[in-house]
């Protein structure tokens, strides 16, 4: 994987590197639509509706109130809050009452043995699954398209396509950029969503088509230097080594200029060394972009150390949570990661 050289030099891509903690924000707050104060009350989720003073409203068309959402931290507002996401595959209950929040500015791990439901997790907060029942929160930050900055939307009942949009970005466990495609066209077809123009206007050659390709060439200049892939720019996907692929699809990523990111395994496959290197990687894109980052890894070195925060998961729920010392030490984490013998002892331990 290559080196990450500065990101502080971002330029045309809108980043600056933070100065200091970020400044408490005045939410709008909705007036509350139920008569006791609850903002909202949950019903089955089979009828996909919500009770508010008497009558049935959907979901989608609901308004409530922000104070709902938790206080500032030491990090600033709540970013993302999942509350008792149930989800089920006939039989197998996969995620079972998830409740987890990441604030402004965290990073927090998410840990578990395989199987645990932690990417089951992401495909619903990415919108690939509907839970059964529950709710994923997601507090909408300034220079989003479609929603007004601190405005709190249920992700559930948004389209896939649009959490680009609403400034979230996504890495999978698998990568799997395009091929046939060099790298530079990879990364410029990641940024269509700042094009300004359609395929009439490009088809027709217009001048504001030829100054957004040449806008978004610029862009994409500018991230392979920043990511250290201008070695790798003309070269095909296809040849160039898993490691190397990993950051860039990162960059294919950080292209949108996301404000949340969930990024699934960014280590799975590749070298000790470049594993190594995702470390003060992830932190410096944190402290560029102002970005949350909710992460999934297995690597125990890396998670402890880049992690504000960190969620285990076992066979669908959450079991421990809170900071990396208090994680580690959790007996319930212990065990679910080495198991335990016949006699209720951890495998391994002189207990």
């Amino acid at each position: 994987m290559s080196r990450l050289p500065s990101l502080s030099k971002v330029g045309g891509l809108g980043w600056r590197r933070r100065r200091g903690a970020a400044p408490a924000r005045e939410y709008p707050v909705a007036e509350p639509v139920a008569e006791d104060g609850d903002a909202f009350d949950e019903i089955d989720a089979v009828d996909d509706l919500e009770h508010h003073a008497g009558e049935f409203v959907p979901r989608a068309r609901q308004t409530f109130d922000t104070r709902e959402l938790a206080p500032q931290s030491d990090y600033g507002a709540e970013v993302l809050d999942v509350r008792d996401v149930t989800l089920r595959f006939g039989g197998l209950v996969a995620l079972d009452q998830i409740s987890m929040a990441v604030y402004e500015r965290e990073i927090v791990g998410l840990i578990g043995p395989n199987g645990a439901g932690k990417t089951t997790l992401f495909e619903c907060i990415s919108g690939f699954h509907r839970p059964d029942r529950g709710h994923v929160y997601y507090r909408v930050p300034e220079g989003s398209e479609g929603a007004q900055p601190g405005q709190v939307l249920d992700l559930l009942e948004e389209a896939p396509h649009r959490r680009a949009w609403l400034g979230i970005g996504r890495t999978f466990q698998n990568c799997r950029m395009f091929q046939n495609l060099s790298v530079f066209d990879a990364l410029r077809i990641a940024q269509h969503r700042w094009m300004t123009t359609g395929p009439v206007s490009a088809g027709l050659g217009t001048k504001r088509s030829a100054a957004d390709e040449e806008q978004v060439s610029e862009a994409t200049s500018e991230l392979c230097q920043m990511m250290g892939l201008r070695p790798y720019q003309n070269k095909f996907c296809a040849e160039l080594s898993y490691g190397t692929l990993r950051l860039v699809e990162l960059a294919a990523i950080m292209a949108l200029k996301p404000k949340f990111l969930l990024l699934d395994e960014p280590s799975s496959g590749i070298s000790q060394k470049e594993t190594e290197q995702l470390l003060p990687l992830l932190q410096e894109v944190r402290e560029v972009t102002d970005s949350t980052i909710l992460i999934i890894e297995h690597d125990m070195p890396l998670i402890m150390g880049l992690s504000d925060r960190i969620y285990a998961m076992a066979a669908g729920a959450v079991i421990s949570s809170g900071t990396p010392e208090e994680v580690q030490a959790d007996p319930g984490v212990i065990e679910s990661y080495l198991g335990t013998s016949r006699y209720g002892t951890v495998v391994g331990s002189n207990a």
